[in-house]
């Protein structure tokens, strides 16, 4: 093992890990549900936008070229909060990981 990383381990204390990994898991629960209410927005949108269409809105060209902007920014939006998502879970994982090494050096020692 890494001196560095084992001497780095051991500057954090048992309940800093703990703290992390629920606040972890509260931003996980807080981006879901956002992203959530933001699907249901967007929805309404294109919903909206169809009925327009359908209706034969006087500009159809503008209301379906905002109806393309809207999915396209849903599926940016969707993109970024997957990414971010895995970042989170892989840097949780890394805390509960290095607590498990915490706990497995104070019972050797």
């Amino acid at each position: 093992m890494n001196v560095f990383l084992f001497f780095s381990l051991q500057i954090f204390d048992f309940w800093n890990y703990k703290n992390v990994i629920r606040h972890r898991t509260c931003l996980l629960n807080v981006c879901e549900c956002n992203v959530q209410k933001t699907h249901q927005v967007a929805v309404q949108v294109t919903q909206k936008i169809e009925q327009l269409i359908e209706a034969n809105h006087y500009s159809t060209d503008i209301v379906r070229s905002i109806g393309e902007t809207v999915s396209a920014k849903w599926q940016q939006l969707m993109f970024h909060a997957e990414e971010r998502m895995k970042l989170v879970m892989a840097s949780t994982n890394w805390f509960k990981t290095a607590e498990q090494v915490c706990i497995l050096s104070a019972s050797v020692e």
